[in-house]
């Protein structure tokens, strides 16, 4: 348990997600002084993917943090996975991940005058996601002539993709084959990227 008088050395930004202009950043919304510490188990931060290295952090409670922010530490962003509150302090779990920057290229389906569907690129979209490996367990597969590798992306709740939307990161395009939206702070979304052998 800490101790109000010794502990509470360390600043976190308190970040959340803001939507502007179809590009959603996570930007600072205050900041809290907290205990964190760096327990060595695994935070399984998305439902079917690989987990990551766990943070606790341990603050005063009565601050306004809630499961959609996420923490800025020393340079690392902190992706909140549970939150206990007791009259005196707030238990933060957070799983340290790195963010990616993704692009979706949103497009739309009109009609000309023959009633030919004509699909035009409407709006592109911007926001950080944390990619991480698809945890499939042990297969085996027979050798194809193309590579295929399967990963997630956890984003915030007001991303929105549909299966077959192109998720263009570091220059690669990855096609969504699945999504994962019934939890109510997070979207995540399975994501495959095929290259020749």
């Amino acid at each position: 348990m800490a101790d109000f008088e010794t502990d509470f050395k360390e600043p976190c930004d308190i970040l959340e997600p803001i939507e502007s202009d179809g590009t959603t950043e996570y930007t600072k919304k205050g900041r809290v002084w907290c205990d964190v510490t760096i327990d060595g188990k695994s935070n399984l931060f998305s439902r079917v993917g690989v987990g990551a290295r766990n943070a606790v952090i341990i603050v005063r409670s009565g601050n306004d943090i809630k499961m959609t922010d996420a923490i800025s530490w020393h340079g690392k962003h902190l992706f909140i996975t549970s939150i206990v509150s007791d009259i005196f302090y707030t238990t933060i779990n957070a799983a340290i991940v790195t963010l990616t920057a993704c692009e979706v290229i949103k497009k739309t389906t009109s009609y000309d005058a023959q009633m030919r569907p004509v699909i035009t690129d409407d709006s592109a979209i911007h926001f950080p996601a944390v990619m991480t490996e698809k945890y499939e367990g042990f297969k085996r597969n027979e050798p194809y002539s193309t590579n295929t590798n399967g990963y997630i992306i956890v984003t915030p709740k007001n991303i929105s993709l549909v299966t077959g939307d192109i998720v263009n990161i570091d220059s690669k395009s990855y096609t969504v084959i699945n999504r994962y939206v019934l939890d109510e702070h997070k979207n995540e979304y399975e994501i495959e990227l095929r290259e020749d052998a």
